[in-house]
């Protein structure tokens, strides 16, 4: 996924609740439909960790990918430290589907 996606997604995610349900087209082809209000984000990379996090919508962030730290630097905890204690059902190649089932 391009950056430009990662970012188009969270600001469809986050803006969602200014809208009607939306039905956008992800990379594959598929339909996804986009519900008037977002209640739980789950994020599996680190660009769009950041965006929400850039757009004050980390408080919808349910689930975090397992790397973030390694990809945004220790450092990035000052930003967002929600992100210390939040669950990680792992990263875009290998992912915990039950965590985020939950």
């Amino acid at each position: 996924m391009s950056k430009f996606h990662s970012f188009a997604l969270a600001l469809a995610l986050c803006a969602s609740s200014l809208f009607a349900d939306r039905v956008v087209t992800d990379q594959l082809g598929r339909d996804v439909t986009l519900p008037d209000e977002v209640r739980r984000i789950v994020v599996l990379q680190h660009q769009s960790l950041n965006a929400l996090n850039e757009l004050n919508a980390l408080d919808k962030v349910a689930l975090v990918q397992e790397s973030w730290e390694k990809s945004l630097g220790k450092n990035y905890i000052r930003l967002a430290p929600s992100l210390k204690d939040m669950p990680t059902p792992g990263d875009l190649k290998v992912i915990n589907y039950e965590a985020v089932l939950c």
